[in-house]
């Protein structure tokens, strides 16, 4: 899905006149996506706790869970990073 919206977003640059390297504009794209998601997933996570009673001394299990879509953005932009 990202493929499909960097690909637009590339042709909206260019329509408008904007030629830049596409490898820039990605880590961008990318860099971006998983700080504005990122963020929001901060602040959301503080309003919870913000609501809940705070328990002490209860530890809970650490769980397995597939890479979000900001972590996937991060670990692009890392990789676009290197390649710079």
């Amino acid at each position: 899905m990202t493929h499909t919206l960097f690909a637009h977003y590339l042709a909206g640059l260019r329509q408008s006149g904007c030629h830049v390297d596409p490898q820039q504009v990605r880590f961008g794209f990318s860099a971006f996506a998983a700080l504005r998601i990122g963020l929001f997933q901060l602040y959301l996570l503080g309003e919870v706790l913000s609501q809940s009673e705070l328990v002490v001394g209860e530890v809970a299990a650490p769980t397995a869970v597939p890479d979000c879509f900001e972590v996937m953005m991060a670990a692009e932009a890392c990789a676009l990073l290197a390649e710079m």
